[in-house]
């Protein structure tokens, strides 16, 4: 089969033509694309990445603290290794559940052993403590701290640890008295009240008293000390005394005489105030569910509410931290090791360890490219605003309620206000892919062709300058039906030939 130089020249032309047609269209098509790949590759990047990479900092983090804050429970205490399971599960519960967190009653219990409290003993006391701290509103360092120094000023047992934190409690609610003064005043007095026969709940009623009449509680503390040691002395009872001051049998130059002029005008203070200290001291030592009342109380309000999230999120950090260094430890220990022996590697080593920095800092343009992998990448773009919000809630616990709750309907009245058109753009995505492969089909079909032209105008005597010359030809295409009646004459002629 031949074909006339002009005819070859229009069907490639032709076909050129069409191709070019087609290949303007696809380019359209994949600019879109690629544009919407861009931009989903980034909201990828600043939405789930970034946020995902502090996620898990902070859970590590979190996490680490804890661990580190139990291995020094467990040093102080010389729990055992059952003993420590139990230690670390209380914590965990009691963070998952109050207002405070795990790593807070790590600390906790850290005061407790350094007080001279083993593992069975901190475990029965760490719930009352909770509540005098979430009673008083103070931290549970402090409450630890005033129990504990309590229950040792006293000479108590560890089960006393509900009984004494039910008072101090009390004694804070009813007096200006403060929960951190305690600690001043019993380290000062509570040994010496206690040798007298002074009970921590009559402590605490004076110590109110003391201070509602202006007396500091450091100087209280002193105060009573010194009655206590100077009355223990003489072999006098302290509660006589104060007796016989109310009633008049002692007067002020007598108690003076006794127990020195600073004493004695505490002493002063209480025997005109003992009907109120008796009072407060029969209620002490009777009503036994306050600091459970006063806990729940305290508990019911929004704030805390608030934290009892701030801490369940809390042990959710912890869980994922450890899973994390689960995974990170052995990446850990090898870049140790790769630390103290670098000078030693060969340079290949060396070299591995820069590409590998390399390819992790690369990562984030890997997501990128990724992303122009994802289908729908425009409809997912408000659905990932959204996820991004909820992972600000894990990243950021001390947020208000007020921003949550804007943050969360603002996210979602975006999905459903632009879901229409995000999958009208979706749909048009896929077209366009569509469109692309179709394209590259038609290219495979007219490469296909120009090959078989190609083979022909060879085969006919043609050279390869020929042939591209007769590609780059513009020859209308409106001729080829004039043509056609030329190549039928042509194959007739060539048959002709071929038979002679």
């Amino acid at each position: 089969m031949g074909f006339s130089v002009k005819t070859i020249s229009i069907i490639v032309a032709a076909n050129i033509k069409g191709l070019e047609k087609g290949m303007g269209k696809a380019n359209k098509s994949l600019a879109k694309f690629a544009s919407g790949a861009a931009r989903m590759g980034s909201l990828l990047t600043f939405s789930v990445t970034a946020p995902l990479a502090a996620l898990g900092k902070a859970a590590v983090d979190t996490f680490v603290d804890f661990e580190d804050g139990m291995m020094k429970v467990a040093v102080v205490t010389g729990a055992t290794e059952t003993q420590m399971k139990l230690l670390e599960g209380t914590a965990r519960e009691l963070g998952k559940t109050t207002q405070f967190t795990a790593s807070e009653f790590a600390e906790l219990q850290l005061i407790l052993g350094r007080k001279g409290f083993d593992p069975s003993q901190i475990m029965g006391m760490q719930e009352a403590i909770a509540d005098l701290a979430l009673a008083t509103g103070e931290g549970l360092a402090l409450a630890a701290e005033t129990v504990s120094a309590s229950i040792n000023a006293f000479n108590l047992e560890a089960s006393d640890s509900a009984s004494v934190a039910n008072t101090l409690a009390m004694a804070a609610a009813n007096s200006s008295i403060q929960l951190n003064t305690f600690s001043t005043a019993f380290g000062h007095a509570g040994a010496s009240a206690n040798a007298v026969g002074v009970s921590v709940e009559h402590l605490s009623a004076m110590m109110g008293v003391l201070m509602d009449n202006g007396i500091k509680a450091s100087k209280a503390g002193t105060g009573l000390r010194k009655v206590f040691s100077k009355l223990n002395e003489e072999g006098v009872p302290f509660t006589s005394v104060l007796e016989d001051m109310a009633s008049g049998q002692m007067t002020l130059n007598d108690a003076t005489a006794l127990v020195g002029e600073t004493a004695s005008n505490q002493l002063l203070i209480l025997s005109n105030n003992l009907d109120k200290v008796n009072e407060l001291t029969n209620s002490y030592e009777t009503n036994t569910t306050a600091l459970g009342e006063m806990a729940a109380k305290m508990e019911s309000t929004t704030q805390g509410k608030i934290k009892k999230m701030q801490s369940a999120i809390n042990e959710l950090q912890i869980v994922f931290g450890e899973l994390l260094v689960e995974r990170l430890l052995p990446v850990i220990e090898k870049i140790t090791e790769l630390a103290n022996n670098f000078s030693d590697l060969d340079v290949g080593t060396q070299n591995t360890i820069i590409n590998v920095l390399g390819i992790a800092a690369a990562f984030g343009v890997l997501l990128l490219a990724v992303a122009a992998l994802v289908p729908l990448l425009a409809a997912l773009e408000s659905g990932l605003i959204v996820l991004g919000g909820v992972l600000a809630v894990l990243l950021a616990p001390l947020l208000t309620v007020e921003a949550l709750a804007v943050g969360l309907l603002v996210g979602v009245s975006a999905l459903a206000h632009h879901y229409g058109d995000l999958q009208k753009e979706a749909e048009e995505l896929a077209k366009a892919q569509k469109k692309v492969n179709e394209k590259n089909e038609e290219i495979f079909g007219i490469d296909q062709k120009i090959l078989g032209l190609e083979k022909e105008l060879l085969e006919l005597g043609f050279d390869a300058a020929e042939i591209d010359r007769l590609q780059n030809d513009d020859i209308a295409p409106k001729k080829i039906k004039r043509q056609k009646n030329e190549l039928t004459v042509l194959k007739d002629l060539n048959e002709e030939k071929r038979v002679g």
